[in-house]
């Protein structure tokens, strides 16, 4: 549904490849059949638990990563279909045994490398790495120029669009509860008008309008 809609370049989120290499391999063929140019997988166990959204991440063995990526790399059919390798190695190994993880994701065939680094390691990681680098934080963390500066190459913010939609969602239902207006100025017929042409509905209104919404004679 997204490829359909939009010509941007479409990266897919693939958590732990839903199991083993098989299906690591099964689900990296029909990510690239929809037409996304790129898909991450990332080295925690599967089924991935719920507590890596409070931090706690449970890693699997370097090698059986590898053989997922490998996996990927093999079923992929346009060398162009990019295979993204994550780690959680950083974080919770060390600096060292992170940069261990990369380097042998990238010998499996990775495309990119991703990785969360602390602050102060990540010109090291990037100076160590021809490879390109990938992470996911928010806009502002660096400025474009200072992550190139750093060494990495592709930022992936997964927070800046959420954060927007409940702030301000929560502040204007707030604002109508307490003083009957929500405080926002919305051009209602123009965004209106707007997801109209985004979701392609004017096609549709076309053939209508020279079939069921045609004019009598």
């Amino acid at each position: 549904r997204v490829t359909a809609r939009s010509d941007i370049a479409l990266i897919v989120d693939g958590g732990v490849g839903f199991g083993d290499p098989v299906h690591v391999a099964r689900a990296t063929q029909l990510f690239e059949a929809t037409g996304a140019v790129a898909v991450e997988f990332e080295d925690q166990v599967a089924p991935k638990r719920l507590h890596h959204h409070i931090g706690v991440e449970h890693l699997v063995e370097t090698d059986e990563m590898v053989a997922k990526i490998q996996a990927a790399v093999t079923a992929r059919s346009d060398d162009d279909f990019l295979i993204i390798a994550r780690t959680g190695g950083f974080r919770h190994e060390g600096l060292d045994a992170g940069v261990a993880r990369l380097e042998a994701y990238r010998e499996a065939g990775a495309d990119v490398l991703m990785a969360f680094c602390r602050d102060r390691d990540l010109q090291t990681v990037g100076k160590h790495f021809d490879t390109p680098l990938s992470t996911i934080t928010g806009l502002d963390h660096h400025t474009p120029d200072e992550w190139k500066a750093l060494g990495w190459n592709l930022i992936i913010d997964a927070f800046t669009t959420q954060a927007l939609a409940i702030s301000h969602t929560r502040a204007a239902y707030a604002a109508f509860a307490s003083t009957g207006r929500t405080g926002v100025d919305i051009d209602g017929m123009g965004l209106h008008g707007e997801l109209v042409d985004l979701c392609g509905l004017q096609p549709y209104l076309d053939i209508e309008r020279v079939t069921t919404e045609r004019e009598a004679d």
